[in-house]
């Protein structure tokens, strides 16, 4: 099976695509934990993970979206915007594939990243 971690969209969107596991990005789900806390658990999660999968048409990433894509890429985790909104050249040079939505990266995903069919 496919691990995935998904920033910026919601839950109810992810779960109607049952091939992939998908690791959600809600830090008010880690009340009780520090943030580093947190961010270690989530860092952890990113490394484990196949993809990184980042809603590019959120104008506003938060700090704990910018350092998992920073770690994605820092660990070679291939990263997918979804959205053909312009990206900062920062992030631009981060993303390995930009498609236009959750369709496309799943399609993309089942034919590109599964290992047996």
């Amino acid at each position: 099976m496919i691990s995935a971690v998904a920033i910026g969209f919601s839950l109810e969107s992810l779960s109607t695509y049952t091939d992939i596991a998908w690791a959600h990005h809600d830090p008010s789900t880690a009340i009780g934990m520090s943030n580093r806390e947190y961010m270690l658990m989530v860092e952890r999660a990113v490394v484990q993970s196949d993809v990184v999968v980042f809603d590019a048409t959120n104008e506003n990433l938060s700090v704990d979206e910018v350092v998992i894509i920073h770690t994605a890429y820092t660990n070679r985790t291939p990263i997918i915007a979804v959205g053909l909104r312009s990206l900062s050249p920062l992030l631009e040079e981060m993303v390995s594939q930009r498609l236009p939505g959750l369709d496309f990266v799943v399609d993309h995903l089942m034919a590109n990243y599964r290992l047996s069919k």
